[in-house]
């Protein structure tokens, strides 16, 4: 958190976007471009705690690994593209709202900067990286007390690549394109692949349901579309027990698949739901991992990534 919020210190305090030169308290500073100014933030807040040295790459995978579950586990990446998101953040917060319709600044924002990064670090054998984008960010704009638009950072980021990104904007910005085949082919150059595993979490990978405990009680806050959990529970639904125990971490690791009684609480009312639950198909866990024997371009390009070399 620390690093993250030291690099503030260029981008949002002294990078800004256009919305915000001047900034007017007198108003919301809605602005299409919370990607850059957060989710920019985050990919770099840790990527330079392990290009510094301060932690090894393999705290640094926990890290993406983490950021990958955000991003592939909500539903709404695939139905409110990031600009929305960013113009969104300023009417309801980051309030969850409708279920599967919202996605994060941060996390969908930190998946753009590392696909661009990667993406411009194997164009260019790492003579190129996306430190020359926030590089003219800081020499072009903040320096001269300028404000970027969202058409700046295309722009920007299209010169720094000698190359059109239209495709790559209209599908990952301005789009909602899933992007597991995207990162797995950034990953692997790199010498990285995204591993896909079933999750053995009986709610998780068995139903489809993300859950927070609220209160000591467990409450549903995202259902996987087209899951099991879809045909059983809705948003908010209060899982009081399941099969007559109450809820805790512990039952929770224990639960095998079969079939099995629910106690929920929906609008103040309780219910008994019976559900046999025999597949893990949804909200799988997605990790980074190294490839085993990598070529000497892959080797060289993950250790100008991260600074091992």
């Amino acid at each position: 958190m620390s690093s993250h919020e030291l690099f503030h210190a260029w981008n949002i305090l002294k990078i800004r976007p256009k919305e915000m030169m001047p900034y007017d308290f007198g108003k919301a500073p809605v602005f299409p471009t919370g990607f850059v100014a957060e989710g920019f933030t985050t990919y770099y807040g840790d990527l330079f705690l392990v290009q510094s040295g301060v932690f090894d790459y393999q705290w640094y995978f926990n890290e993406l690994s983490t950021l990958f579950q955000r991003h592939f586990h909500n539903g709404g990446r695939l139905n409110n593209s990031v600009v929305d998101s960013s113009l969104d953040l300023w009417v309801d917060g980051y309030q969850v709202g409708a279920p599967n319709k919202k996605s994060s600044i941060y996390v969908e924002g930190a998946m753009v900067a590392l696909t661009l990064d990667l993406m411009i670090r194997s164009k260019f054998n790492s003579r190129k990286s996306l430190n020359d984008v926030m590089s003219v960010l800081w020499n072009d704009f903040a320096k001269k007390d300028i404000g970027y638009s969202i058409n700046d950072i295309q722009l920007i980021c299209e010169d720094v690549y000698e190359e059109s990104l239209s495709q790559y904007f209209e599908e990952n910005v301005y789009g909602v394109k899933d992007k597991t085949e995207l990162i797995s082919k950034l990953l692997k150059e790199v010498g990285c692949e995204l591993s896909i595993k079933s999750n053995e979490n009986l709610l998780e990978g068995y139903l489809g349901l993300k859950t927070a405990e609220q209160d000591g009680t467990l409450v549903v806050m995202s259902i996987e579309e087209k899951s099991l959990g879809e045909k059983h529970f809705s948003f908010k639904d209060k899982i009081k027990k399941i099969d007559g125990e109450l809820v805790t971490k512990d039952t929770i690791k224990g639960l095998k698949p079969g079939i099995h009684t629910f106690l929920i609480e929906r609008q103040a009312k309780e219910q008994e739901i019976s559900i046999e639950a025999s597949d893990s198909l949804y909200l799988k866990i997605r990790r980074i991992e190294k490839i085993e024997n990598p070529s000497a371009k892959q080797k060289d390009l993950f250790e100008n990534w991260l600074n091992l070399s």
